[in-house]
């Protein structure tokens, strides 16, 4: 009999995500609402790297993205980071992962996450995991991910 290999299905798909150095993807995160042309100086889309952070809640942008995107803020609410307690704007984006397939509005959190030290300009959390089975074959050190509707199955329960 065959060993049994749990990543299979992973490997079976195109959506496979494969990162040696961690699980990185190339985004690309557009304005929501009409370009505006009064705006010199500002991007209507960036290409950028993100994070997926399976410790955290929800997506996250830095917020020199938000700024060079010229996003407006929907809500201010508290959030629990790395280093403590912090106060985060929220706004609305349109975030693409074209290797995962995943062009979708989200509401992003919005935080210094370092991107002109060398950081990445997003972090991807259980919001946008909760569309994916994601994970990490330790002994071949690889990360996976695809999209539920690849595997005819509904997605886990999203426990915070």
């Amino acid at each position: 009999m065959a060993d049994f290999d749990p990543f299979q299905p992973f490997r079976d798909h195109r959506q496979l995500v494969l990162r040696l150095e961690g699980p990185i993807v190339d985004v690309i995160f557009r304005r929501v609402g009409p370009p505006n042309p009064d705006l010199p100086g500002f991007f209507e889309k960036k290409a950028a790297k993100a994070i997926i952070d399976t410790g955290a809640s929800d997506v996250c942008i830095d917020y020199r993205l938000a700024h060079a995107l010229n996003l407006t803020a929907i809500d201010r609410r508290q959030m629990r980071a790395a280093n403590g307690p912090a106060v985060s704007n929220i706004y609305p984006v349109l975030l693409s992962v074209p290797e995962l397939d995943f062009a979708e509005r989200v509401e992003a959190w919005s935080g210094d996450l370092g991107a002109d030290r060398g950081g990445y300009w997003a972090l991807l959390g259980r919001s946008f995991l909760r569309s994916y089975y994601f994970g990490y074959d330790g002994p071949q050190g690889l990360f996976f991910a695809i999209h539920v509707d690849k595997l005819n199955r509904p997605p886990p329960d999203d426990e915070d």
